[in-house]
């Protein structure tokens, strides 16, 4: 909620909120940045973990950090006997939580969680040099690297058949 206070950046622009009655004025131009702003709303800050089903935790665990050389984010026993597993690119911690599937519904969605759609865009500096590093790591790449509209992707596949795009974006 407004109420005056500290600058806001409203398109392009600082405006000083001033208070006058129940709505929010810019105290140096005409704007009215009540309504829109002061509506009080969670913020999102920033994604976590996807979640993919697997049907082994150890077996997965081996997979995205021998193959895609990733890092384990955290590998937490609870109390309940359920193990958070989390794995996700170096310097990130944005990944992955490898849930073991649970009853027949969820083993069936094993590999196939989007229904043959990719689980995730994983972005690159150098698409060309990944993809050759994933592929001498016995990766299987189902789209090879290509060029087109501002970027230059892969399509890989982890050692359930989920697929993942590789993206090196290009001005």
């Amino acid at each position: 909620m407004l109420r005056g206070g500290a600058p806001v950046l409203m398109g392009g622009v600082y405006c000083a909120p001033r208070l006058i009655g129940e709505i929010d004025y810019c105290a140096e131009c005409p704007r009215v940045l009540g309504m829109m702003l002061r509506l009080e709303r969670p913020v999102i800050e920033s994604i976590g973990r996807t979640t993919i089903l697997v049907r082994d935790q150890d077996e997965a665990l081996r997979f995205f950090t021998e193959q895609f050389g990733f890092r384990v984010i955290a590998d937490i026993a609870l109390e309940n006997g359920f193990r958070a597993l989390h794995v996700g690119p170096n310097g990130s911690e944005t990944g992955f939580w490898l849930m073991p599937a649970n009853g027949e519904e969820q083993q069936a969605q094993v590999g196939r969680q989007l229904a043959g759609e990719p689980l995730a865009v994983l972005y690159t500096a150098d698409c060309a040099a990944t993809i050759a590093g994933l592929s001498s790591n016995g990766v299987e790449i189902r789209v090879p690297v290509t060029r087109e509209s501002g970027a230059i992707f892969a399509h890989v596949l982890d050692l359930y058949g989920n697929e993942f795009v590789i993206v090196e974006l290009v001005a």
